[in-house]
């Protein structure tokens, strides 16, 4: 992109760019240094959040575990009399009509409340009247019993001044999820039994709900165990839904469940979210830990949450200071522009001068002595040196106009001149050359010609060879028929012969027959003597019959022999004659194609020397037309220069015209 030519452009154009590197600087000062140092602001307010909840928490579980405690010592100093405990527990576990506790109660171990009797629990629960009833049912010795809980189990070892917290659970009847508090006590030393309260968290899920809206997000917690005590909108179930099961549902905490497996006490871990399914948007996840009960604390804060602040404080100061950059930026500007209207004032006045007379004095105006000053006085000074220059000039413009007037008039004239003999120079160039196209043609037709005659003289000679060849052909031809015919002939008569040698075998055949019939007529006549001669007799006739047929079917192929023979000789006779003719035709051709040789062999001759005068005449009109286009090329070059001449002096009184007229300007 190029930059503009104009000062006052630039000016502008500067300006802005300034105004924009300044608003960038005060972005990329906020975004590096100010905005980390107020997200470390915005992450330590939501650990104060995180802590805040937690020992909210803490101070209610207290409580719970300060009742379970006194109902534990209470256990170890009341006198074993079951009214005494009816009357005395029920008010202490009711702790004034606290809601979030489900029930509480004395759980002894067996023969330490009653000699002989294992099963001997004091438990209150709270109804659906919200008030506590004593339930009995543990001590049924159909029942499964409560040594052997987890509860009970893990009270055992553990310390008779804090609860031990078991893991989340639903109520089987209520289904409200509920945790339980145990507290164990002795007597005389030895562990007697178990102090309860169960505690249910309803109101912990409440109390997760409005802390975790203070970040605008949202708060979660689990057991020491993992089970979920409180996620929102989380799956309800008839079991306590691990967490673990609800990044199977939600992927998208998987890694929160990789931060949990590097919780501690005194840190806090952080985990962010790329895409929090809950929120639609990136989060940041805090995982505060509870110290005595192992309960995660998670609190889900938006990213926005978190970088608004910064980015809210950087809209701010741009805001305020991008508008009072304008203004500097625009006096500043406008200073500027007064200053270049002063100097456009100069330019306009130097342009002034340049378009006026010189010769009237004319000179630029000096109202100043500053800078603005100096250069006006500088082109005054420098005008009057260019009037003088001008008034030399215009005095050898004068002299250059008189000798340019009279080179134009010598250099028209040579231009007339040129052009004339180039004209002329081109006539007889195209007369010589249509004269040396013309021998060219003629040569060529000439040598065709020849090259035509040759070839029907070639044509000629083979059809005369061609023809003495038929003759002898045909003459070979005639020879061959006149024997054909002979040979036929004779054939005719062998066939004649053939026939007078039937005509006696089939007398033979018929006089055999008449014997054999007269034999058989005698062998009749013999009887039995004669049986054998009419035997033979009549096989004589059979083959005499047989002999006269076969004369029969000789005698008609004979017949039909002689037909085509006779026929034959017609024919060879007839093509005889005809040969003969043909033979004659034939000599008669080949004569006249002997004269027809003569003749293409002299006008092939002449058709030669004809074409080779023809191509010495073509050769010299080439070189005259040659010859002629080098005298019009020179002719044209003449013209072009006398033209280039004529152009040159009018340039020159033009030049000189000018000089003239600028001095007058």
């Amino acid at each position: 992109m190029l930059l503009p030519t104009r000062i006052s452009q630039r000016l502008t154009m500067g300006s802005i760019v300034l105004l924009l590197l300044t608003g960038l600087a005060v972005f990329g000062v906020m975004s590096l240094r100010g905005q980390p140092r107020v997200v470390a602001a915005s992450q330590e307010l939501i650990e104060q959040t995180g802590s805040s909840i937690v020992r909210q928490l803490a101070l209610k579980l207290a409580s719970i575990e300060g009742i379970t405690l006194s109902l534990a010592h209470l256990a170890e100093v009341l006198p074993h009399e079951q009214a005494l405990y009816l009357n005395s527990l029920p008010n202490l576990i009711d702790n004034n009509g606290d809601l979030t506790i489900a029930g509480g109660g004395i759980w002894p171990e067996p023969d330490k409340f009653v000699a002989g009797s294992t099963r001997h629990s004091f438990f209150w629960a709270r109804g659906s009247d919200n008030l506590l009833a004593y339930s009995d049912d543990y001590n049924a010795q159909s029942g499964p019993g409560y040594h052997n809980d987890p509860w009970y189990t893990g009270a055992r070892t553990s310390s008779v001044s804090q609860c031990l917290w078991s893991e989340a659970y639903q109520d089987t009847v209520t289904k409200v999820a509920m945790v339980t508090c145990s507290v164990p006590y002795r007597l005389t030393g030895t562990f007697a039994g178990v102090a309860t309260i169960d505690l249910k968290l309803d109101d912990l899920a409440k109390f997760l709900t409005e802390h975790g809206n203070v970040t605008d997000g949202y708060a979660f917690a689990l057991d020491q165990a993992g089970n979920i005590l409180h996620f929102p909108e989380a799956n309800k179930s008839d079991t306590m839904l691990r967490f673990t099961d609800l990044v199977g549902q939600l992927p998208w905490l998987a890694p929160v469940e990789a931060a949990l497996k590097q919780t501690s006490i005194n840190n806090v871990i952080s985990v962010s979210l790329d895409k929090d399914g809950r929120l639609n948007q990136a989060s940041e996840v805090s995982l505060f830990v509870m110290p005595d009960t192992g309960w995660v604390i998670g609190l889900v804060t938006p990213k926005t949450r978190v970088t608004g602040l910064a980015r809210e404080l950087t809209f701010d100061i741009l805001l305020f200071l991008l508008p009072l950059l304008a203004i500097l930026l625009y006096l500043a500007w406008l200073s500027g522009k007064k200053l270049l209207a002063q100097l456009e004032e100069t330019t306009d006045q130097i342009a002034s001068l340049g378009s006026g007379n010189l010769g009237a004095n004319v000179e630029l105006q000096i109202q100043r002595d500053d800078e603005i000053g100096a250069l006006r006085r500088a082109v005054n000074t420098y005008a009057g040196t260019l009037r003088a220059m001008l008034d030399l000039i215009t005095q050898e413009a004068k002299k250059v106009q008189f000798e340019a007037t009279q080179l134009s008039g010598l250099s028209h004239r040579l231009a007339q001149r040129a052009e004339q003999q180039r004209l002329e120079s081109a006539q007889l160039a195209a007369a010589i050359t249509q004269m040396s196209s013309s021998a060219m043609e003629v040569a060529n037709n000439t040598n065709d010609c020849a090259a035509t005659a040759q070839s029907s003289l070639i044509v000629v000679r083979e059809g005369q060879t061609r023809v003495a060849s038929s003759n002898a052909s045909i003459e070979a031809l005639a020879g061959e028929i006149a024997n054909a015919t002979k040979v036929i002939s004779q054939l005719a008569q062998d066939s004649q012969k053939v026939g007078a040698v039937l005509d006696v075998i089939k007398a033979i055949s018929e006089q055999t027959n008449l014997l054999a019939l007269n034999a058989a007529i005698e062998a009749a006549r013999a009887g039995d003597q004669g049986r054998g001669f009419a035997v033979v007799a009549d096989e004589v006739r059979t083959l005499a019959g047989r002999t006269q047929d076969s004369a029969n079917e000789i005698s008609t192929m004979i017949n039909a022999l002689q037909s085509a023979s006779r026929l034959a000789v017609q024919a060879m006779q007839t093509g005889e004659s005809r040969t003969v003719h043909a033979v004659a035709e034939a000599e008669g051709a080949a004569s006249s194609l002997s004269s027809t040789v003569q003749s293409f062999d002299d006008i092939s001759q002449r058709a030669q020397q004809i074409a080779l005068a023809a191509q010495q005449q073509s050769q010299v009109t080439q070189e005259i037309n040659e010859l002629a286009v080098r005298i019009n090329s020179i002719s044209e070059d003449n013209s072009l220069d006398a033209t280039a001449l004529d152009a040159l002096s009018l340039e020159m009184q033009k030049l000189s015209d000018r000089l003239i007229n600028i001095n007058r300007a």
